[in-house]
Formats: C-alpha cells, sequence, structure tokens
C-alpha cells in the first residue's frame, strides 16, 4: 500500500481515481475544496486546500508531514479543473489568472510540496490535462491555454526528474462525463450573455459553438476511463510521457497532424 495525492478528489475524474487507488489498496490524501465534500475513512484523508492559495506550498507541505511516514508518497495525480469561456477580448484577466493558477501553477507548487516525500516512496506525478492542451479552439482560449502550459511543464519535469527516478505523466482527455459538462453549456449562456449588443460576431460564432458543444458532450466518455490511463502512467513497468484519451482527442490530432494549419484552422472555425 502507498499514499498518493490526488486533487479534485471528490468529483469527476479525480473521484474515479481515487475509487480506483482504494480498490487497489492504496490511501488516498485528497485535496478537497470543502471539508463536506469527501468523508474520512481508513483508505481516505480529506485536506481541505485552496489550490489557488498564494501559500499553497506550505498548506501542501504540512499536510504531508502530517499524514505520510517515511515511506513517502506513491504518487502525486492533479485531476483538479475548471472551465472558462469567453471572447479573450472579454474574459476578465482574473479569470484568466484563476484558470493557470488552478491548472498550471498549482502543479509546480504540488510538486515543490511533494518532491520529498515522492523521492522517498519512488512516486510518479500524473498531471490530468486536456486535447484542448494541444489544439486551439475559439471560445475556450483561456481554459486551453493554461492547459496548453501544462504541456509545457510536466515535460520540463520529466527531464529534470528522470536523475530521481520520477517519472511524469501527462493525461490528455477528449470530452469527459463529469460535472463539468453542464457547467460548460451555463458558460456559453453567461458568455452571450455578458456579450455587448454591438458584438454580433462574437455572438453569432458563441452560438454556433454551443451547439457544437452539445453535439459533442451528447456521448462522453466515462471517467473511468480516464481513469485507467492515470492508473497505468501511476503503476506500469514503463508508463508513457503522454497519454491521449478518447476518440474525439485521437480524431482532433490527427486531423491536426494531417492538415496545413490553415486547412485545420478553417475546419475549427467551422465547427
Amino acid at each position: 500500500m502507498s499514499d498518493v495525492v490526488v486533487t479534485g478528489a471528490s468529483s469527476g475524474i479525480g473521484a474515479s481515481v481515487s475509487r480506483r487507488l482504494q480498490a487497489a489498496g492504496h490511501r488516498v490524501i485528497a485535496i478537497v475544496r470543502r471539508d463536506d465534500a469527501m468523508p474520512a475513512s481508513a483508505a481516505v484523508v480529506p485536506v481541505v486546500v485552496d489550490l489557488r492559495a498564494d501559500d499553497l506550498v506550505a498548506l501542501v507541505r504540512a499536510a504531508i508531514a502530517e499524514h505520510v511516514g517515511p515511506a513517502g508518497l506513491g504518487g502525486v495525480v492533479h485531476c483538479a479543473g475548471q472551465p472558462t469561456l469567453g471572447p479573450l477580448e472579454h474574459v476578465p484577466l482574473s479569470q484568466l489568472r484563476a484558470s493557470f493558477e488552478l491548472h498550471a501553477v498549482a502543479l509546480v507548487a504540488l510538486a515543490q510540496a511533494c518532491l520529498p516525500a515522492l523521492r522517498r516512496g519512488h512516486g510518479r506525478i500524473v498531471a490530468v490535462g486536456s486535447v484542448g492542451g494541444r489544439v486551439a479552439t475559439p471560445w475556450l482560449g483561456a481554459y486551453g491555454a493554461s492547459k496548453f502550459a501544462l504541456v509545457g511543464l510536466t515535460g520540463a519535469l520529466r527531464h529534470e526528474l528522470r536523475p530521481f527516478g520520477i517519472h511524469v505523466s501527462l493525461v490528455e482527455p477528449g470530452v469527459v462525463d463529469t460535472p463539468m459538462l453542464p457547467a460548460g453549456e451555463q458558460l456559453y449562456v453567461d458568455a452571450l450573455a455578458a456579450l455587448p449588443a454591438t458584438e454580433t460576431a462574437y455572438a453569432a460564432g458563441l452560438a454556433r459553438a454551443q451547439a457544437t458543444y452539445r453535439r459533442a458532450t451528447a456521448r462522453p466518455m466515462t471517467p473511468d476511463r480516464v481513469a485507467t490511463a492515470v492508473m497505468h502512467a501511476l503503476f506500469a513497468a514503463r508508463p508513457r510521457p503522454r497519454y491521449l484519451v478518447g476518440v474525439d482527442a485521437h480524431l482532433a490530432t490527427t486531423l491536426q497532424w494531417l492538415l496545413p494549419t490553415r486547412a485545420f484552422e478553417w475546419l475549427v472555425r467551422r465547427l
């Protein structure tokens, strides 16, 4: 049995990863936002932490010191996520910063806080990104850019931590059936409502994207499918650097590779 830190552990992909870890006999150090989000048990230690906190490194270090013994950590899985939507011209910079803090900066903070325990436990780091971190799309610029940042950060960490035998993997799913799906629908409604009346071009593009979103999210993959990739990254003898998960994710990246940039971007705008 090993201890594994999981962010976003109370719902969606994080909850599925947590269940899989418990079923395999591991203990989950669950980073959650609310003290009622996840009950404590012999296999779950909930730790209430705001992943955007300025003192995040100190908070996580304190939790590790309190709950993790000399054997160290078997892994850190960063699943926490929150969508941000709207034309970049009108996205509040506070939301842009918050997206980077939650998805990208928090990963570095977790690494800084957990690496001593990961070295002791010969553990691994797994970040859950998105195919939106490979393919730029309109209206999701703030969210997608923060996921693009994960590509660079996990790549750099993978190089830097190789001498210590600590593997770093990035899991990049397509559309997943999580609480983010209904939240995403509402974000389109809110973004359209927030547009000035004169922004007719943005309104038309957002309305078209909203219809595409409904089609794309009609048949999402299960969180457990993503959790399977996470478990492989954590425990396989030869973990992959990157895991692309889902038919939609594979299709998008294949088309991006096959088509000239102008043709691919035309296709993205037409969706």
